[in-house]
C-alpha cells in the first residue's frame, strides 16, 4: 500500500523546520568544517578579485553550472542508466547512492521547466530502489525550474517524508559538514539515501567521495577511486578527483575566493 503523502503546506513547514534547527541545537559535526576553515585562514590565499555576483551566497564558486551536462554529453549521455543512478561504492549493503535531479534526461536544458509529473517519475524510480532519503545539492536558482507546488512539496506528494529531504547548496560555507551530517543520519538509521545535483556528475561525485572518505573510512584517493569504479560498473558518470575532494573538505564549499569565504564565515 502506498504511503499517504502530507499536504503541500504541512510538508514545506516540516521540511523548513528540519533544515533550520535552533542554533544552540546544531550538532558539532555540522560546524566542524567551518571551525577548521576559520582556524586555517592564515594559510589560505588572498582573493585576487571580488567574488562574481549571483554565484554562491558568500563567495565565488569554482563550480560551473554547465559542467555536469557538458561532461555527460562528452561521455555519451544517451547510454547512461536512468537518472545516472548508481551506488556510491561497490560495498555490500551500500546505503548511499548518486543520481541526477528530478526531471533530468540526456540533452535536457537545465533551465527548462520541470513538471510535477517529471518529479513523480523520479520519485517512483527512487522509491522502487528502496530510497528513503534525499540530499539535494542544487542551488537556489536551480529550484526555480520546478513547477507545481515546488521541489520539496512535489517530493512529499510522491511519498517522501519532509524530514528526510535535505538541501545543501555546495556554494555556501559549511556545505561539506551539512552534507556529511545528512548522509551520516541515513547510514545510522540504515536507510538508503540518494545524493543528487543537476546531472549527477561533478557535485554528486565530490560529495559521494567525501562520504567514502569521512564516513566510509577510506583514504581520500581510495575514496575517489571507489566512487568512480562503482559508477563505471553501473554505466553512470561521476566527475571528481582527490585534489578537488580535499579542497572541498578543507574550505567547506566550492569557493574560488577562500579568504573572502573565511572572512564572511567568521563574521556570521
Amino acid at each position: 500500500m502506498n504511503e499517504e503523502a502530507p499536504g503541500a503546506a504541512a510538508c514545506v513547514a516540516a521540511h523548513d523546520a528540519a533544515q533550520e534547527p535552533p542554533e544552540a541545537d546544531q550538532p558539532d559535526s555540522v560546524t566542524a568544517v567551518e571551525q577548521a576553515t576559520v582556524a586555517s585562514a592564515g594559510a589560505l590565499p588572498e582573493a585576487s578579485e571580488a567574488a562574481p555576483p549571483g554565484v554562491g551566497r558568500f563567495c565565488g564558486s569554482n563550480f560551473s553550472d554547465q559542467t555536469d551536462f557538458a561532461e555527460l554529453d562528452a561521455a555519451g549521455g544517451a547510454q547512461l542508466p536512468q537518472f545516472n543512478f548508481a551506488p556510491a561504492t561497490a560495498d555490500e549493503g551500500e546505503l548511499v547512492f548518486g543520481a541526477a535531479r528530478p526531471g533530468f534526461y540526456p540533452g535536457f536544458d537545465k533551465w527548462d521547466p520541470i513538471s510535477p509529473a517529471d518529479v513523480a517519475a523520479w520519485c517512483g524510480f527512487m522509491r522502487s530502489h528502496g530510497i528513503k532519503r534525499v540530499l539535494s545539492l542544487l542551488s537556489q536558482d536551480e529550484y526555480k525550474a520546478y513547477q507545481g507546488a515546488g521541489y520539496v512539496s512535489e517530493l512529499c506528494k510522491s511519498g517522501f517524508d519532509a524530514a528526510s529531504i535535505a538541501q545543501v547548496d555546495v556554494n555556501v560555507p559549511g556545505a561539506a559538514g551539512r552534507a556529511m551530517e545528512a548522509i551520516r543520519a541515513a547510514v545510522e538509521a540504515s536507510e538508503r539515501i540518494v545524493v543528487h545535483c543537476s546531472a549527477g556528475g561533478s557535485r554528486a561525485g565530490t560529495i559521494l567521495s567525501l562520504y567514502a572518505w569521512q564516513i566510509g573510512g577510506r583514504e581520500p584517493g581510495e575514496a575517489v577511486e571507489a566512487v568512480l569504479a562503482s559508477a563505471n560498473a553501473a554505466g553512470a558518470v561521476r566527475k571528481t578527483g582527490e585534489d578537488k575532494v580535499r579542497k572541498f573538505f578543507r574550505i567547506g564549499c566550492f569557493c574560488s575566493s577562500p579568504a573572502a569565504c573565511v572572512t564572511a564565515l567568521s563574521s556570521t
